[in-house]
C-alpha cells in the first residue's frame, strides 16, 4: 500500500506544550526556497537547533546517496499534531530525494514509515512553533546551570509538582554552598547570607519556606502545582540577586 501523504513518525519534545512524544509527521513536501532571507520564522527555527544540535549524520557511514546529508540533499517539511496537546506544528528538516522517494512508497504502517524512517533518514533543523529556549544566568554554580533548564522544562510540561519542589529545594542547597555556607543549620545559613548583606529578610523568609516545602516534597512527596510555579518564579530572582548583580556591578566598577 503506498503512502502518498508520507507519514512517519519521530520522536521529540513537542514544542507547545514541552512533552516528549512519538510525532506523527504527514504531507511532507520538497521546499527549497531561493532566498532563505524571505522565511524569518524557518531561520528562528534553524539557528536555535543548531546552537543546541550538531549533526545527526557526523557519524554515518552509508553510501553517499542514502545519506540525508549527501549531495542530494533536500530541505523538506511537515505537518504534524502532537498526540498530548492537539496543537498544530511544522517540522523542517533535511532528508534526500532518494528518502522522500522510499518514504511516499512505502507501506504507511509498515514500522519504515511509522517510526524507522525518522530514526534514520531524517535530521530535524527546526520547527514552527520553535521550542522554548530556557535562560540560564553564566554566573550560576555550574551544576545549576546543568539542572535549571530542566527544572523550568518540567514546570512547563507538567510534571509532578513534588519532583519540581524538591529540585528547587537542591538548587538553593548547591547556591548556599556556593556561596560559602556550608557549616550550621539551614536558617542559620539562610540567615548569614543575610547578616552579609547578599539577601533581604523577605527573600531570606522565602528561602526558608522552599526549604520546608522541598523537604516535604522529598520525604511526604507532598506538593501542589502553584507552590512549584511560585518556586521556580522565586529562584530566578534569587538568581538575580544573589549572583548576576553583584557580579555586574564588579564589572561596571572596573571598567
Amino acid at each position: 500500500m503506498p503512502n502518498p501523504r508520507m507519514h512517519f513518525q519521530i520522536e521529540m519534545t513537542c514544542p507547545n506544550c514541552s512533552k516528549q512524544t512519538d510525532m506523527p509527521v504527514h504531507d511532507v513536501f520538497d521546499w527549497q526556497p531561493r532566498r532563505t532571507s524571505d522565511y524569518p520564522h524557518f531561520l528562528q527555527a534553524i539557528e536555535a537547533i543548531q546552537r543546541n544540535e550538531h549533526s545527526a549524520f557526523s557519524g554515518d557511514k552509508r553510501p553517499n546517496h542514502l545519506r540525508a546529508d549527501g549531495r542530494d540533499k533536500v530541505t523538506a517539511y511537515g505537518h504534524a499534531t502532537c498526540p498530548k496537546c492537539a496543537q498544530p506544528i511544522l517540522l523542517l528538516f533535511n532528508s534526500s530525494t532518494h528518502n522522500l522517494h522510499l518514504l511516499k512508497k512505502a507501506d504507511p504502517q509498515s514500522a519504515l514509515a511509522a517510526s524507522m524512517f525518522a530514526r534514520e533518514y531524517i535530521e530535524l533543523l527546526g520547527t514552527i512553533p520553535a521550542a522554548t529556549e530556557y535562560s540560564v544566568p553564566d554566573d550560576l554554580p555550574e551544576v545549576v546551570q546543568v539542572l535549571w533548564p530542566a527544572t523550568q522544562l518540567s514546570l512547563d510540561r507538567g510534571d509532578p509538582p513534588s519532583r519540581i519542589v524538591s529540585e528547587c529545594r537542591s538548587i538553593l542547597d548547591v547556591c548556599l554552598k556556593e556561596l560559602g555556607e556550608t557549616k550550621g543549620l539551614r536558617k542559620s545559613r539562610i540567615g548569614n547570607l543575610k547578616d552579609r548583606f547578599l539577601i533581604t529578610e523577605d527573600i531570606a523568609s522565602w528561602a526558608n519556606e522552599l526549604w520546608d516545602d522541598g523537604n516535604d516534597a522529598i520525604h511526604d512527596i507532598q506538593a501542589n502545582a502553584e507552590d512549584a510555579k511560585q518556586h521556580v518564579e522565586f529562584l530566578k530572582l534569587f538568581f538575580r540577586v544573589v549572583f548576576e548583580l553583584p557580579k555586574e556591578v564588579k564589572r561596571k566598577q572596573s571598567s
